[in-house]
């Protein structure tokens, strides 16, 4: 039945661009900066000018923006040939290879069983646009929900209940075990804002084609800071691997900085479990949180973690 229903949706014919609808919204002052145009490396060409209601590649009609970072701009769109909605990354002009296209690619290539390929999301297509000054790369997207953060900003308190925490963790460590096991490939920016969840109903995003989408910066040296409060000092020798190591510590392994190192610990950071609960949980977080990545447990071995597979 499944598979008739796709095959029905998919044999239908182009749709035509939807005219762009008429809005409330406030005109914004195009002599005030926003968004990208507010990033420190930002300049005029640099991004490509999306507008609403641009088709793409003959076949990808923009309906509105989900975000931007100091790379590229999200946008939420429709696919006019197969009837489905999208999002479509732009990337910043460059006339260099993009690194996250070719990973991208390499993992299409990647034929695998593994329980956590379905977790790592595949892009559909991928095009170029010329702009202004240079090429831009755009990647087009089975859209998603919302990020693991935002979610959290709901619940009260803000943090996942520990049914949902493991469930959650489970699925990331296998989303982590299939590009590293099967295609050689480390994912290296693991946070919360970049794991999104993804939506089984189709309705919300017909919300968000009728107009209603989805609604403190730290230094290196505070993070690092942060970083020694909740892990100890890093060994010597990994310090001396890296020349910019000296920008914040001495030769001898003393934090010189002038941020000053918080008063906080890794124990005390969790607030909501306690007893041998809380021990095999921390148990299991000093396997992953290690200066030397040599150290760390692999996301497989964290998988058979005692606390993560208890009951």
């Amino acid at each position: 039945m499944k598979i008739l229903l796709q095959f029905s949706r998919f044999s239908r014919l182009p749709v035509l661009p939807r005219r762009a609808m008429s809005s409330s919204c406030p005109i914004l002052d195009s002599t005030k900066t926003i968004e990208e145009e507010r990033m420190p490396a930002y300049e005029r060409g640099l991004y490509y000018p999306v507008k609403l209601g641009d088709v793409f590649h003959s076949r990808y009609q923009v309906i509105s923006k989900l975000g931007f970072g100091a790379n590229s701009t999200v946008w939420f769109g429709r696919d006019l040939q197969h009837h489905r909605y999208i999002a479509l990354k732009v990337y910043i002009s460059s006339s260099r290879g993009n690194q996250e296209v070719r990973v991208l690619e390499h993992l299409s290539r990647i034929k695998s069983q593994h329980p956590g390929s379905s977790l790592v999301r595949q892009m559909i297509e991928k095009f170029e646009l010329t702009g202004p000054k240079d090429i831009h790369q755009c990647i087009v997207y089975e859209p998603l929900s919302t990020s693991l953060l935002h979610f959290q900003a709901t619940l009260d308190p803000m943090s996942l209940p520990e049914d949902l925490l493991k469930g959650a963790l489970q699925q990331l460590l296998l989303a982590l075990d299939y590009p590293q096991s099967e295609a050689h490939v480390i994912h290296t920016d693991i946070q919360a804002k970049n794991i999104i969840i993804a939506a089984k109903d189709d309705s919300v995003f017909r919300e968000w084609a009728d107009g209603r989408g989805p609604d403190g910066c730290h230094s290196d040296a505070q993070l690092l800071a942060e970083m020694v409060a909740m892990l100890g000092p890093p060994p010597v020798g990994l310090l001396r691997k890296s020349p910019r190591s000296l920008e914040y510590w001495d030769s001898s392994g003393q934090w010189k900085a002038s941020e000053k190192i918080p008063s906080i610990s890794l124990d005390e950071s969790e607030e909501y479990l306690e007893g041998e609960n809380k021990q095999m949980f921390m148990n299991f977080m000093k396997k992953m949180l290690r200066w030397d990545p040599e150290e760390r447990q692999s996301a497989r071995e964290l998988l058979t973690d005692p606390w993560l597979t208890s009951s």
